[in-house]
């Protein structure tokens, strides 16, 4: 399985990302993702063995991190992806906090991921010929309250995301 460690916003956060995007105007030729694909990738492990999978549970499951707010406030193209994203410059320590943990988890139980660091984002186009003209950002936000070990697929509409568990991060005060 190709899986990954990740977030999705609430629907009326995915709802504001929609709105945002829309107002881009990208060229026709994009592949503007559907809102319900909205995600906020912590670590990608790419194809895992099934003998790995339960492991990997196990790091999920062993997560003690407080919820955290968002605020994406740019956009930016990336030009190796072909794909403009919704960026923050939020790095709130409970962010920090849960990517080292995962990572570390992962590390100590021989499973192999993507240690790129890491950039906080949400994909909402695909497949652009070239830089779009990018207008300023009207900022949305988002409290993440789970995390989530998610398969990806390959289709030709796109990928497709099963959401394989789901974790809940603590509810604190920090995080509202």
């Amino acid at each position: 399985m190709r899986l990954f460690f990740a977030s999705f916003p609430d629907s009326e956060s995915r709802r504001n990302a929609s709105a945002a995007v829309q107002a881009l105007k990208l060229p026709a030729t994009s592949r503007c993702l559907p809102p319900e694909n909205y995600h906020i990738t912590w670590i990608f492990l790419g194809e895992v063995p099934d003998d790995k999978a339960e492991a990997v549970r196990e790091v999920g499951d062993a997560q003690r991190i407080g919820c955290f707010s968002l605020r994406f406030d740019r956009w930016e193209y990336w030009h190796k992806a072909r794909a403009v994203v919704a960026s923050t410059s939020d790095r709130p320590e409970a962010l920090l906090r849960l990517r080292a943990s995962l990572a570390a988890g992962l590390t100590q139980r021989g499973v192999a991921f993507d240690d790129k660091p890491l950039r906080p984002h949400i994909t909402v186009a695909r497949k652009l010929a070239q830089a779009p003209v990018l207008t300023d950002l009207s900022e949305f936000g988002c409290t993440l309250r789970t995390f989530c070990l998610v398969s990806s697929a390959t289709a030709a509409a796109g990928p497709v995301y099963t959401v394989v568990d789901t974790w809940a991060l603590l509810d604190t005060a920090a995080g509202r």
